[in-house]
């Protein structure tokens, strides 16, 4: 992918960011480029040359987006070298979680689709889909 497209791609994941912002004022809303996803410096993430500077375990461009409630988290990650995305959502009062691989996603639209799904997974209440832990009940 180029420079260009890898721009033209993450100045949309921004634009849509902000419009799931307005439209789910509940969750907050992260986007990052790195595993430590607590800070969000958009600048940054825009900033194609400085992420290829940056040394990484990952030998890829990533982008990031975390969502969350006081119940619930959930993420998606992006790897955009490959468009390869996938997203896990957490409910911390019941100790399951739901998890999906959706492997190359080429389209803006559907990842957009896939991301407010999240949004609405993180907004849900009740259980999800797979216990966290063991069956035993041990927490490690």
């Amino acid at each position: 992918m180029t420079k260009i497209k890898m721009l033209k791609f993450r100045e949309g994941v921004v634009d849509w960011i902000q419009s799931l912002r307005k439209k789910y004022p509940r969750c907050k809303i992260i986007i990052s480029s790195r595993y430590n996803h607590e800070l969000e410096i958009i600048d940054e993430y825009l900033d194609i040359e400085f992420q290829l500077s940056q040394p990484s375990y990952c030998p890829c461009l990533m982008t990031l987006v975390q969502f969350e409630t006081k119940d619930r988290m959930g993420t998606v990650t992006i790897w955009e070298d490959y468009f390869y995305m996938e997203y896990e959502v957490i409910d911390l009062e019941t100790d399951t979680m739901t998890a999906e691989r959706f492997g190359k996603v080429p389209e803006i639209d559907r990842i957009k689709f896939y991301m407010e799904m999240v949004v609405k997974k993180v907004l849900e209440r009740g259980r999800l889909e797979m216990e966290i832990y063991p069956v035993d009940g041990e927490h490690h």
